[in-house]
């Protein structure tokens, strides 16, 4: 193997997915190997045999370093714990479950050493068994993009669906760290807000062949999406700083998102609005007229079957970024 790269390095946090965390380093370690890449992990405290398959995996493997916390800190902390773990100039975030195809290094490596602060490598979207393709590029780019500085707010606009996946940011990791005391520690979004703030007026790539293999259905909030996709998201966005001018961050999501009737019906179709979510988040709000509160109301007791044939012919009419994915989710619903 050749000498451990200074340059970048892969970070990857896991809990609990120790057959998920195999799959994604083997198929990371034959080209990280080959470029001398290290691989850091940082484990939240799994119990189901991860410390053990990845020592097994160090037995052969130089490159692969691995952190177990005491206690589960969250993923969201646990960003910062891998890459305070790494001791490379760039890194790339990566969470457990997803794979890579190809060698993306060659390309990841070139941009840095033309002076990109940020690249976004691009990923294709996959079934939960990594078998059938949802959406070949979740980028629709077929060749590498730049944003020069000052660009920040086209990059916000073009990007921010994207970006919120974590496997997809090979960022700055000093400047990144130094960023970490402006993000909340509930930040569902940690890297998306690390990133958009160093960036500003740096140096943007994008990687346009899909190196990732994304895998669908397991996502670590499915559980509390409402409160993830329609409060958390929105507030992730409208805090960045003044550097981002307010109709760059309206053209990704509104402010209040809960008090949008067409957001709000895509969340009935979605099965993640209801009456109980209406009351405990939009009966009560400070904003919004009576008459939008009734009509957010009606569409709470919407039939949810209905208008997940509304969002689908709507999905399938306007193909917005993303679509094949959602109609993937209404069609699991």
């Amino acid at each position: 193997m050749n000498l451990l790269s200074s340059v970048l390095s892969v970070c990857i946090i896991t809990f609990n997915r120790a057959e998920f965390l195999k799959q994604c380093l083997e198929s990371f370690l034959p080209n990280a190997s080959k470029h001398g890449i290290p691989i850091f992990i940082s484990d939240n405290a799994s119990t189901d045999g991860t410390s053990e398959m990845v020592e097994g995996m160090q037995l052969c493997h130089s490159n692969i370093f691995y952190h177990k916390n005491s206690e589960n800190i969250g993923p969201s902390k646990n960003v910062f714990k891998v890459l305070s773990c790494s001791n490379t100039n760039f890194c790339w975030l990566f969470s457990d479950d997803d794979v890579i195809q190809g060698d993306p290094f060659p390309s990841i490596l070139t941009g840095l050493s033309q002076d990109a602060e940020l690249i976004v490598v691009n990923a294709a979207t996959y079934e939960s068994d990594l078998a059938e393709v949802v959406e070949g590029r979740r980028l629709d780019i077929v060749e590498n993009k730049e944003y020069s500085p000052g660009d920040h707010d086209r990059f916000l606009e073009e990007t921010a669906f994207y970006t919120t996946f974590l496997g997809s940011l090979v960022l700055n990791r000093k400047s990144f760290m130094e960023c970490s005391v402006r993000i909340p520690d509930d930040s569902y979004f940690p890297h998306f807000e690390g990133c958009l703030h160093y960036i500003v007026n740096r140096k943007i790539l994008l990687v346009a062949e899909p190196f990732i293999k994304i895998r669908l259905g397991n996502s670590l909030w499915s559980e509390n999406r409402f409160e993830v996709l329609m409060l958390q998201w929105p507030l992730s966005v409208w805090r960045l700083d003044e550097a981002y001018r307010d109709t760059a961050k309206q053209k990704v999501v509104p402010r209040n998102r809960i008090l949008s009737p067409h957001h709000m019906l895509a969340a009935r179709a979605m099965n993640i609005y209801g009456l109980k979510t209406y009351t405990q988040h939009i009966k009560n709000h400070l904003l919004g007229t009576p008459l939008l509160k009734q009509i957010l109301f009606l569409i709470a007791i919407f039939p949810a079957n209905v208008a997940k044939l509304l969002f689908r012919i709507y999905l399938r009419v306007r193909k917005p970024r993303g679509y094949k994915v959602f109609l993937r989710e209404l069609n699991y619903q």
